[in-house]
């Protein structure tokens, strides 16, 4: 245990201050505080308005209540919305939503601010300040301009099956990010720890209750009526215990949660379970691939793990994952366990099979994310935030037929990512071909018309691969965005 509470396993203790990042398509409200003021700006004076309160239900939007003066009534008034490492405002502060009022009273107003992607974790910056007329309150530093509400974040590290029994406290990886997560300012973080159940076909689902008897007693140590981020991290087989206990946990989800925001991460889910969908491993050739194909194939038979979700709970999911060859695997390697996507619900997905990263181990998903991610974490992960994919059909009807062989597919990625679109028989998850291309322009906006296509049922998807400067070439990754299935269809309607 490395401080705090110890519940059916060890916990990380309260750590620093938390907080969050933008959402993909986020765009900043300006860039930076507006130092030129408009005459009637400039007449309200930030005494004239009185921030009384901030606060969220749902880390969707941001509700204020403020005194307005009788010399303020029927003036504009800017309300800003930031993340902060404190209670107080100054320009280091990050801004995340606007909103103009007009107070046609003096007396008390309440204005409910919608977040474009919601109030996702900051760690670093854990207040979210809502602020009167910014500007002006920066050159007065009036205090009462200014409402503000703390939000505290919980971290889930949960590892995957088939650990060793003798890691009494976890696996070593599990452990490290833990610290490293208290390290970014988490408030409280689980190491959860199932080794001794982890070896047992079809225990991995059992584990959810005491996972969440664990996350409800250390969210009930921080204040009342404030927000709690929640952010699921799980490996492997790890990806079902998590998702199962936010399936727990929506049916008993306590005011605190429920107001903040909850993520999950996916690093390389793979439920044991052959029915899942597509090509699950890599394994050796010869005698010896054979035997390892059948010990993991009646393993997972008897397993029969539920399939990898994201609940209705969950404000956000991520997945990493690879399909790296076994060839590539490392020296002597018999097989090499596959991330089971696309996953079931809304995800963004990041490639990693072009790292070289493979399941476990020191080249594992695991430890690329410990090593690319986790740093990021404490500012809310810009960087994997601005490069995620997303897109769709144009055109399609119910069903998503296209009546013409050429559609054309329309999205976002980073600006300036090369994005191609592949296609294959919806029949056989293993087979895409590419069948279009394009560079998303400065807006990060992206449009790929396919060539021809026969009438029939395809899978389709799409990768962006990032400029190869800045920062996130270094994060080597490539978003994907599994694009679900099209009907070409010969017939007009």
């Amino acid at each position: 245990m490395f401080g705090g509470r110890q519940e059916d396993g060890a916990q990380l203790g309260r750590g620093n201050a938390p907080g969050r990042r933008p959402s993909p398509g986020f765009r900043p409200v300006g860039e930076g505080l507006e130092p030129r003021l408009t005459p009637s700006v400039t007449a309200m004076a930030a005494a004239a308005v009185v921030m009384s309160s901030a606060s969220t239900a749902d880390s969707q939007g941001v509700t204020v209540s403020y005194e307005v003066a009788p010399s303020a009534a029927g003036e504009p008034l800017t309300i800003g919305i930031y993340r902060s490492a404190d209670s107080r405002f100054d320009a280091a502060d990050v801004p995340v939503a606007t909103a103009t009022d007009v107070p046609s009273s003096s007396g008390s107003h309440e204005l409910t601010i919608p977040i474009a992607g919601g109030l996702t974790p900051n760690p670093e910056h854990p207040y979210v300040l809502a602020v009167a007329n910014p500007s002006v309150t920066l050159a007065s530093g009036s205090a009462s301009a200014v409402a503000s509400f703390r939000v505290y974040t919980i971290g889930v590290v949960t590892h995957g099956g088939i650990e060793d029994p003798a890691w009494k406290n976890g696996p070593a990886w599990e452990l490290v990010m833990a610290r490293s997560l208290l390290n970014e300012g988490y408030d409280a973080v689980i190491p959860f720890n199932w080794v001794d159940r982890s070896n047992t076909p079809g225990d991995a689902a059992k584990q959810a209750p005491r996972l969440v008897r664990q996350i409800l007693a250390e969210a009930s140590q921080f204040p009342a009526g404030a927000p709690v981020d929640l952010q699921f991290i799980g490996h492997s087989e790890g990806t079902v215990v998590n998702s199962v206990a936010a399936e727990i946990l929506a049916t008993e989800l306590p005011a605190n949660l429920g107001a903040g925001f909850v993520t999950m991460t996916m690093l390389d889910p793979h439920a044991a379970n052959p029915d899942v969908p597509g090509q699950q491993y890599s394994v050796t050739g010869g005698p010896l691939g054979w035997i390892t194909k059948l010990t993991i194939d009646t393993y997972q038979a008897y397993a029969h793990d539920p399939p990898v979700t994201v609940p209705s709970l969950v404000d956000e999911a991520q997945v990493f994952y690879q399909h790296t060859n076994v060839k590539h695997a490392g020296s002597g390697s018999l097989y090499n366990i596959w991330g089971q996507v696309p996953v079931h619900g809304a995800a963004y997905y990041y490639n990693l099979t072009l790292d070289g990263v493979i399941h476990s181990g020191k080249t594992g998903v695991y430890a690329w994310y410990q090593r690319n991610i986790v740093p990021l974490l404490g500012d809310g992960e810009p960087e994997v935030l601005q490069s995620a994919l997303t897109g769709a059909v144009e055109n399609a009807s119910a069903g998503g037929v296209v009546h013409e062989p050429t559609p054309t597919y329309t999205g976002h990625a980073q600006p300036g990512a090369t994005v191609r679109l592949y296609a294959g028989p919806a029949a056989d998850p293993s087979v895409l071909v590419p069948v279009g291309h394009a560079t998303a322009d400065l807006e990060g906006t992206w449009s790929v018309t396919t060539r021809p296509l026969a009438g029939g049922r395809y899978r389709v998807m799409a990768t962006a691969m990032p400029p190869r400067a800045g920062a996130t070439q270094r994060l080597a990754m490539v978003p994907t965005a599994p694009l679900g299935i099209l009907i070409v269809s010969g017939t007009r309607p």
